[in-house]
């Protein structure tokens, strides 16, 4: 997040704390990036299956391993980091649930339409 930001590349950070709402399934994080007036995730190669380019029209999100109807069930809830300390949500800590000091957005609606159409 932090090397994108530093050549004025919008990012922060996202993910799940309980893959389907469970933690015992475990959680993951991943990179979104703002690009072409949207916010577009992605992770690092080879975990991204090779996907290395998300500001062209070949972009699909389905390419990455964890987009798929299975992980976003409806059940799976997803939050993204913001600067903005006066947000309304959080971004919750997977080590520490009671640690609600990161301000963040829910953008489990997002995902959830995006992954579910995905094998």
């Amino acid at each position: 997040v932090n090397a994108l930001r530093s050549v004025g590349v919008p990012a922060r950070l996202a993910g799940t704390p309980a893959w389907n709402g469970s933690a015992e399934n475990g959680n993951h994080s991943w990179i979104e990036v703002y690009v072409n007036n949207e916010w577009r995730f992605t992770e690092s190669f080879p975990a991204a299956n090779g996907v290395i380019s998300i500001a062209d029209d070949s972009y699909d999100p389905c390419n990455f391993w964890f987009c798929n109807s299975f992980k976003f069930d409806g059940q799976t809830r997803v939050y993204a980091t913001r600067l903005d300390a006066s947000a309304d949500d959080t971004f919750p800590l997977a080590w520490d649930a009671n640690d609600t000091g990161v301000p963040g957005v829910d953008r489990t609606d997002f995902m959830t339409l995006t992954c579910s159409a995905c094998a």
